[in-house]
């Protein structure tokens, strides 16, 4: 069915298609969508029947896309005229509206419609974020990798790959294009969880540990990006994960820079004071204090995870210098002179018996690389990065809200201004009221709107804590893997030691004795033959 053609727009169509797309999304051809759902709560009010009015959606929306645009919706309202007035329901009815006013539904008062409105906006609005933890853990994954060359004639800079596993990208980028992407971000999505960049170190290019750790940065950075419901789903990101070319970071600026901030698009920003309570205010009072003591906790849980995975790679290292040391007892060919062996058979038994020692002992240096929990530690700096953004979140929260109140202040001086001047018979400029009250109305949409989505946001972090325990389970699985693989090394090294040098021993106590240097002569002191006996 193609759009009206025919008939003039009677004002009714305007008002009704502008309160229903005041806040909604934008369709191909530039108009506001309005979804079934919300058609459906609205016309319902003309008294028509729910079979009359699903052959009019079909008749407006023949693709099943779910919403009708403009034309489409007009033409539903001419319809549903056609209906209320007697006529058949055929889109050639309306043929017959050459030049004159299309059919003029009867509907629900203007307040009716609105109080329709924030009903719906209240039950179908995302007051509740619906994800589980595994549906956000599993809804993407990033990897990144460290570029071996560095790149620049004169001023050297590393590169890194990154590929998102759900974009199917793979691009290249350095750290500079970083920081222009997450300065957008923050500037498109103010009240929203954005991670952290890691910091910025001039001239570390060439420190091999402080490149790697920036690196598992950066992927942390985009995980909690990717996975985030509405940060993963934008242009902007999408962009900075697929473009190609020289320079990103102004293509990101040419292409992103002029859209505006979030509460400009979202479908609920006008609606946002429908679906916040005075308990939504009343949780956040201590925010700000909850916040810090959950840093502090993981900060430290983040410490000890570090340096257990220090020890235990210096453990590592330590067990793969001993199995070599002891090696050298057996492979010296200094060891083999008669100093050190002496004159009996002993010293070349226990050098037979530390071949098969050295291979016991090889195994500990992989039993301490398994008791290094990296995926431990990793999860808890990526649940602090997400706390600490949500903590940039709520002090960003917190300066709007200072705003509003700095501008309710001032509109208040202003009005007080103006009586007082009315009072004394003086002039006023009602202007400036007027625009301060205006500026206020703005003000009071966007303090609103922080405080919802900062509830939203809050129910991210509430939906990531269920890992916290994960995070444990992982911990005590390695420990008790590492430690059963030590405890068993040990064991066999234990076994084989309570034999080892047996038969070295006997031979010692067994063997002929030499003759002294000075046997025979007055005052000998003793057999000197070896050190060893």
């Amino acid at each position: 069915m193609s759009e009206l053609k025919c008939g003039t727009i009677p004002s009714l169509y305007r008002d009704l298609y502008e309160l229903l797309t005041r806040s909604g999304s934008v369709g191909e051809d530039g108009s506001g969508k309005i979804t079934k759902a919300l058609w459906l709560v609205c016309l319902k009010t003309s008294g028509v029947s729910a079979g009359t009015l699903e052959e009019v959606w079909e008749l407006c929306d023949p693709i099943h896309s779910g919403f009708v645009v403009r034309g489409m919706f007009y033409k539903s309202l001419a319809l549903i005229g056609l209906v209320q007035s007697g006529k058949p329901l055929e889109e050639k009815v309306l043929d017959s509206f050459q030049g004159i006013p299309l059919p003029t539904p009867t509907l629900g008062s203007a307040d009716e419609l609105k109080a329709i409105l924030v009903r719906f906006y209240r039950d179908n609005a995302p007051r509740v974020v619906s994800y589980t933890y595994e549906q956000l853990r599993d809804s993407d994954d990033v990897t990144v990798t460290l570029i071996p060359e560095k790149i620049g004639i004169v001023f050297k800079h590393v590169e890194y790959e990154v590929h998102s596993k759900r974009i199917n990208s793979c691009v290249r980028r350095r750290f500079k294009e970083f920081e222009v992407f997450y300065d957008l971000l923050v500037s498109r999505f103010p009240y929203r969880l954005v991670p952290k960049l890691p910091n910025k170190k001039i001239g570390a290019i060439n420190d091999a540990v402080f490149t790697e750790q920036r690196r598992q940065d950066l992927r942390r950075f985009l995980l909690l990006i990717l996975r985030h419901p509405v940060l993963g789903k934008d242009e902007c990101v999408t962009f900075f994960l697929t473009a190609a070319g020289q320079d990103i970071g102004t293509q990101l600026k040419e292409k992103i820079k002029p859209l505006e901030d979030e509460m400009t698009f979202n479908e609920y920003a006008e609606e946002a004071k429908e679906l916040i309570t005075a308990e939504t205010e009343a949780k956040f009072e201590n925010l700000q204090k909850q916040t810090a003591v959950m840093i502090s906790v993981m900060t430290n849980m983040l410490t000890v995870a570090q340096n257990m995975d220090s020890r235990n790679q210096q453990l590592q290292q330590d067990m793969s210098q001993l199995a070599d040391t002891i090696n050298t007892l057996h492979t010296s060919p200094l060891l083999a002179h008669q100093w050190t062996s002496g004159n009996d058979g002993a010293w070349s038994k226990i050098k037979a018996d530390i071949a098969p020692l050295v291979d016991k002992f090889i195994p500990l240096s992989s039993c301490a690389q398994k008791q290094v929990s990296s995926e431990f530690t990793e999860a808890v700096h990526l649940f602090l990065d997400l706390i600490v953004a949500y903590q940039d979140l709520a002090e960003r929260r917190e300066k709007v809200h200072s705003l509003y109140l700095k501008t309710v202040a001032k509109h208040q001086a202003l009005v007080v201004a103006k009586e007082r001047a009315e009072a004394q018979g003086k002039k006023s400029d009602p202007s400036k009221v007027l625009k301060s009250g205006e500026e206020l109305s703005q003000m009071e949409k966007r303090d609103i709107f922080s405080l919802y989505c900062l509830d939203l946001e809050s129910q991210l972090v509430h939906i990531n804590l269920v890992q916290i325990p994960t995070m444990f389970q992982v911990l005590a699985n390695v420990q008790v893997a590492g430690h059963s693989e030590f405890l068993e090394a040990w064991t066999a090294i234990k076994a084989f030691t309570d034999a080892f040098g047996k038969e070295a021993k006997s031979a010692r106590n067994t063997a002929t004795p030499q003759p002294s240097r000075s046997a025979g002569k007055e005052g000998s002191k003793g057999d000197l033959s070896s050190p060893f006996s």
